[in-house]
């Protein structure tokens, strides 16, 4: 259910998330969400949003433990960019999806913003490791996340792959210039 969730929320935001759709897409039975998920959706889509969540640290720790920092930035767009098209441009971030619908100070905002500085923690780690500077790492890292973020939005919209190559190659001339010291 919370994989079902998940695409559900990646391909049509938190309406097309409703329980009775999870539950068409996940093959359970009705009485198990309530059972899993005694608080309803809001908890699916909570738990949903952290499995996705840690899917993606788990992509990028995995790249940065193999490859530079500037190609582990060109790697993770590129994966992106490989996965929105094989779905034919109808996955986004379920986490964005999440953020523009919901009320900003509504309960279930916490888990993108814990999502979204965990991203950012990752990937200043990475920056740092590779060279960069303290100082520095925050904000490119926040730029490379909120890159990233829009371009998803804009590969989806214009059904290209074109935004998220684009920010990939300056994103990684940012990288390589920022840990060029090392």
């Amino acid at each position: 259910m919370i994989r079902s969730s998940g695409v559900l929320l990646q391909q049509g935001g938190l309406a097309a998330a409703g329980i009775p759709a999870v539950l068409r897409h996940s093959g359970a039975p009705r009485g198990s969400v309530y059972h899993h998920f005694p608080h309803g959706r809001d908890q699916l889509v909570a738990e949903s949003m952290q499995w996705a969540g840690e899917r993606v640290t788990g992509i990028f720790d995995r790249l940065t433990a193999e490859l530079p920092a500037g190609e582990a930035i060109e790697a993770l767009c590129g994966f992106f960019a490989d996965r929105m098209e094989r779905g034919a441009w109808a996955n986004g971030c379920p986490v964005a999806t999440v953020v523009l619908e919901t009320e900003p100070g509504a309960p279930l905002m916490q888990i993108p913003r814990e999502l979204y500085q965990q991203w950012t923690d990752a990937i200043v780690g990475a920056l740092t490791r590779a060279g960069a500077e303290q100082d520095l790492a925050r904000p490119l890292a926040m730029t490379i996340l909120a890159a990233i973020e829009g371009a998803l939005v804009m590969s989806r919209a214009a059904a290209t792959r074109e935004p998220l190559d684009a920010i990939s190659r300056h994103l990684r001339a940012a990288v390589d210039a920022a840990t060029a010291h090392m």
